[in-house]
């Protein structure tokens, strides 16, 4: 019976090794696609929200500046920037 040590060093150990890595990597790709993905679709719709509330309630523009304030209050500032992406594209 080999040591502890000696398995260490194995090929076949080596393998194992790198294969959990590998499943590391592709979960953390993976999960982070997963929440782009969510946070694209969230922005969407946050977009599509303040146009149809634009258009319905008469909102102007100087809305935009006014979530952006709100919004920062309790949220990093890129998470308006980023939402100002999808409701008034090239705006920032």
């Amino acid at each position: 019976m080999k040591n502890a040590a000696t398995h260490f060093k194995t090929k076949e150990y080596r393998k194992f090794i790198d294969d959990i890595k590998s499943r590391i990597r592709a979960a953390r790709i993976k999960a982070s696609l997963s929440v782009n993905a969510e946070l694209i679709h969230l922005y969407l719709d946050i977009g599509q929200s303040v146009v149809e509330r634009q258009k319905k309630d008469g909102w102007g523009a100087s809305i935009i500046e006014q979530m952006s304030r709100d919004i920062q209050k309790d949220f990093p500032p890129q998470i308006y920037q980023e939402c100002v992406r999808f409701i008034l594209p090239g705006r920032i």
